[in-house]
């Protein structure tokens, strides 16, 4: 599977969906998307320099031909009346010196250059809560160094800088496509706000934007949605407010929430049009830029970008998540999302589950491809160190389970390399650094796993999942905007999916709005984790096919207690079919059950709205500590059963429990990470040891696997040890 000779021809690439997965296809021949980036820091930025060339040349040898630099638009547009594209010429040819038969893909960074941001200071974010920083001396650190602060940075309304930038963008694209370069170019990927990951900026502490460019979009925006003053003023509630007065909210109204963690739609609904404003215009940034790449490219080729970054996010989606995600999925003008893996909790360590950020069933049936930026450094020692040997039997164990668990979402990622730059991030990493991945132990591994992906991508793609847990983002909208007064929207998302994982679940992850996209008969449960918010028209649509079929239905916390336009507790009650109460708790929220000895627990302070299960047909499964009340409870609604668990399991063996009733598979008795897609049931083990395997169609396996870190595959039907 490739080809032998891309620099031959000039190159064409496209995704496409073939045997079930998103394919990517380069001159007519489908690829296994395994790539090798180097970073944007300095050390390692350069595909011309020593080090980065010794490592370009460990991954060719080992079968890779898909290569990524990172470029930024400073680099060719340097100065007012200055643009040289020699700097991305050499970046191409680095590679090539190296690996003559590479498709290079280049993370080109949009942002607008310090100099013209200088030159434009009316056209920058201003913070709603802090006052802009410029950046520290640059010297060699790299250009997005101070990218997570609160750093001077382009407004991303910044209708001025969409015009500059498009502009050299376009002149980018067809200068450097008709080089002896440019035929090796496979794909381009936009990278814009913090990180090039289009965060906006102040994601982690901060509050955007109310400066005047975002003034003046949300203003567009506003008319678009309402057309009129006198609508305006009623979906607000304020008589005086016009269309051309409307100002971005204060820090204050944004963090008012008059329905415990809810916001209430009838009377914050000018926060709500904030947010979803902000969120459009990122996404419309992204496209806007793909669009122009691929009108001013004459070659059709793979177009991407960092987004749909839905776990990991650090309790602050609305303040500079991804949350237009369904606007990009429906976009013609992108091919591929990315981005780096998840950074907690329980993310690094040989035994933890490695995960995408992104929800990658939507993806897939969408016809994206999502690629892993596996950002995860490995375990090598020192060879002086005691603790060597067992650094490089962990690090074959973490590349082998990172890899195939991209594999089996039918999905791929690239080794993003630090190393390559000198940096050592972690005590464990080797006295000296020249690649994460330069030794020989590690590079043989990496080139098995090719050569096993080349064959097995030629395979129909199917997932193994029979769990599909289902996610909003409207949620994000319209609950508080900060982990301290929201304590339930971070351990809702990420302990829970994170138990899963730990629990031995393999589950497919959804967007709430792929619901009809999806074939539910494969699922024997459907959780739903966070969709808080809930149309009438989605209520409908889910109590008609998801109960079906003596399916299990799942509902975490508050599901459905918001249809958009108002929050009631008969939303819950017309959503999950069972009858619901809203109960206060004065103390911790902490609820018993009859079948696990721990208590379920979610955080120290109580939080508001918290519901108990007043139905007298529901069978009840657990209560709240506080008052006796019910806490979790599941009935028979239509041809399923219906279960509302009033607070979400963020413990392995609360999930295991509940999944288990449902009837949900489970490989092998709870300790190991199980994945599983495409033929191939992965298994990653921190300790080794016996293991008894019971597949899906009821074969059993026994394994003796060599004391600790393991990962090893099986094909899913037989058992047959496929890498040992």
């Amino acid at each position: 599977m490739g080809f032998n000779n891309v620099a031959a021809a000039p190159l064409s690439s496209r995704v496409q969906m073939l045997e079930g997965r998103p394919t990517l296809i380069i001159n007519d021949e489908p690829w296994v998307p395994l790539m090798y980036s180097l970073t944007d820091v300095p050390g390692g930025r350069w595909s011309w320099e020593e080090v980065p060339q010794r490592n370009i040349r460990l991954f060719a040898e080992a079968g890779v031909r898909l290569f990524q630099v990172d470029l930024f638009l400073e680099h060719v547009w340097p100065e007012e009346g200055r643009f040289d594209i020699t700097r991305a010429r050499q970046q191409i040819r680095g590679v090539l010196q190296v690996c003559p038969q590479a498709a290079v893909f280049i993370r080109f960074h949009v942002n607008a250059p310090r100099w013209w941001t200088a030159q434009h200071p009316e056209e920058t974010t201003l913070y709603a809560d802090a006052k802009a920083k410029p950046d520290d001396p640059w010297g060699l650190q790299r250009i997005i160094q101070e990218d997570a602060a609160t750093p001077v940075r382009i407004s991303l309304a910044s209708e001025k800088w969409l015009q500059a930038a498009g502009e050299k963008v376009e002149q980018f694209c067809r200068e450097l496509a008709v080089t002896e370069e440019g035929a090796s170019v496979a794909g381009l990927q936009a990278a814009g706000g913090i990180y090039g990951e289009w965060h906006y900026w102040g994601l982690l502490k901060n509050e955007p934007d109310v400066s005047e460019p975002m003034q003046a979009h949300f203003r567009r925006w506003l008319k678009n949605k309402y057309g009129s003053d006198p609508a305006l003023q009623k979906a607000w509630g304020q008589a005086q407010v016009t269309l051309a007065g409307a100002r971005v909210p204060l820090l204050e109204e944004r963090l008012q929430t008059r329905d415990g963690i809810f916001r209430d739609p009838r009377t914050e609904r000018k926060v709500l049009d904030y947010y979803r404003c902000q969120h459009e215009l990122v996404a419309d940034d992204i496209l806007y830029f793909c669009r122009l790449m691929r009108k001013s490219w004459p070659r059709p080729l793979v177009l991407g970008a960092f987004y749909g970054y839905y776990f990991s996010v650090f309790g602050r989606e609305a303040a500079g998540g991804h949350l237009a995600l369904q606007r990009i999925l429906n976009s013609p003008d992108i091919d591929f999302l990315c981005g780096p893996n998840v950074y907690y909790p329980a993310h690094t360590e040989v035994g933890d589950p490695y995960r995408s950020r992104g929800l990658l069933e939507s993806i897939r049936l969408h016809g994206k491809l999502w690629l892993d930026e596996m950002d995860q450094q490995p375990y090598l020692k020192s060879v002086q160190d005691p603790g060597y040997e067992a650094g490089v039997v962990n690090s074959v164990a973490h590349v082998r389970r990172n890899t195939l668990f991209t594999f089996t979402k039918g999905m791929g990622l690239w080794f993003y390399d630090f190393g390559a730059a000198g940096q050592r991030l972690n005590s464990t990493a080797a006295e000296f650094v020249t690649g994460w991945w330069d030794h020989p132990v590690l590079m043989k591994e990496i080139a098995g796993l090719k050569r096993f992906l080349d064959q097995a991508w030629k395979k129909p793609y199917r997932s193994e999942a029979d769990v599909l847990m289902v996610f909003g983002t409207d949620c994000y909208y319209h609950t508080a905007i900060k982990p301290e007064l929201n304590p339930i929207g971070d351990r809702l998302v990420n302990w829970t999916t994170l138990a899963a994982y730990q629990a031995g679940v393999v589950f497919d992850a959804l967007h709430q709005d792929d619901l009809a996209r999806c074939n539910l008969d494969q699922y024997k449960l459907v959780v739903f984790v966070n969709t808080l918010v809930v149309s009438s028209e989605q209520q409908r649509w889910i109590r008609e096919h998801v109960f079906r079929h003596g399916r299990h239905v799942m509902f975490f916390y508050a599901s459905g207690y918001s249809d958009g336009e108002s929050n009631s507790v008969e939303f819950i009650e017309r959503l999950t079919g069972i009858r619901v109460a809203r109960v206060q708790l004065t103390q911790k929220a902490e609820i018993r059950t009859a079948f696990s000895p721990t208590p379920w627990l979610l955080d120290d302070k109580p939080f508001a709205p918290v519901f108990s299960i007043t139905d007298d047909e529901a069978v009840p499964l657990a209560e709240y500590v506080e008052n006796g009340k019910t806490a979790a409870a599941k009935k028979t609604v239509a041809d399923a059963t219906s279960w509302l668990i009033g607070l979400p399991p963020v413990e392995k063996d609360h999930v295991r429990k509940l999944f288990e009733f449902c009837g949900v598979h489970f490989y092998a008795e709870p300790g190991d990470i199980f994945y599983s897609g495409g033929g191939a049931l992965v298994l990653h083990s921190k300790s080794g040891g016996s293991k008894k395997i019971v597949l899906k169609n009821g074969r059993s396996v026994s394994l003796t696997l060599p004391p600790g870190a393991n990962t090893v595959v099986l094909d899913s039907d037989s058992g047959e040890l496929l890498l040992p």
